[in-house]
């Protein structure tokens, strides 16, 4: 069968190395408590095709910092997940509220836990990242536009085998001190 999920909205809030969410985790992360059968149980052969997500919003909000970045306009399809076939592929794209969009792909085997990607991330504004540098340093605004189109390849089983290729690049770069002075800036 079909399932299409419309319009659904995330919202994921984190103070320190706690989340919104630790609670549930830790709920359904409890050990087993049913008993085992007897005799051993077949597999549930399953078939699910066009699975969508449309138009859905994901926030994540950093409470420490005041920083906040939210998915918009999230797109998702899978057109085959089954017990029969290992292996699934996703298409994605989404907006940034802040600036940017990315688009790309994913395969996914769960045989063997490979993975490869593509996307394409253009102009993100990196002004997003600027309540974190309040830590490390007075600044007044950070300015910028990244974009990066990238190919990786992995398995999950060695999270240090990776394999990418692609380009990124940065336009615009800008960083100010508290009175707006440039102290660094780049073009491309």
């Amino acid at each position: 069968g079909e399932v299409t999920v419309q319009q659904p909205q995330i919202a994921i809030a984190q103070r320190g190395a706690v989340f919104n969410f630790d609670d549930l985790m830790k709920r359904f992360a409890a050990g087993d408590t049913t008993t085992t059968p007897e005799a051993p149980v077949e597999p549930v052969d399953f078939r699910f095709e066009n699975l969508r997500i449309s138009n859905g919003v994901i926030a994540y909000t950093n409470q420490d910092v005041d920083a906040e970045l939210k998915l918009i306009n999230l797109n998702v399809e899978c057109p085959l997940v089954s017990s029969g076939d290992p292996k699934e592929f996703y298409r994605f794209d989404f907006g940034l509220d802040k600036g940017g969009k990315a688009k790309g792909t994913f395969l996914f085997d769960l045989s063997t836990l490979d993975y490869r990607t593509t996307y394409a991330l253009d102009s993100m504004n990196i002004g997003i990242f600027f309540p974190y540098l309040a830590d490390y340093m007075r600044t007044g605004n950070l300015a910028g536009l990244f974009t990066s189109h990238q190919e990786v390849a992995g398995n999950f089983t060695r999270p240090t085998e990776v394999a990418t290729t692609g380009m990124m690049r940065m336009n615009g770069f800008a960083l100010t001190d508290p009175k707006d002075e440039k102290l660094f800036g780049l073009e491309e």
